[in-house]
């Protein structure tokens, strides 16, 4: 298993792919390659993985809500809910 928040991912040839870590430089090699958002293709990318929290709730609330609500109903009384 390969697992890195900072790689390289390098073309070997047209169906194999090396992931390196930038900082200890362990390797994997696969037949999957990752798609970055760039158009000019090129065999070496780097990619950096971040954790960000994102307020999808805070904006969703006002569908999020109603249907807490819904589903707390349904356990408590032991109705399922059927969507049509």
């Amino acid at each position: 298993m390969f697992r890195s928040n900072n790689f390289i991912q390098q073309t070997i040839s047209k169906d194999r792919y090396k992931f390196i870590d930038i900082l200890t430089r362990k390797s994997f090699e696969c037949s999957v390659k990752l798609h970055p958002n760039q158009e000019d293709a090129t065999d070496e990318y780097e990619f950096e993985v971040r954790i960000e929290r994102v307020g999808i709730a805070d904006e969703y609330e006002y569908m999020i809500e109603p249907l807490k609500r819904l589903a707390k109903a349904s356990i408590i009384s032991g109705n399922p809910i059927h969507w049509i």
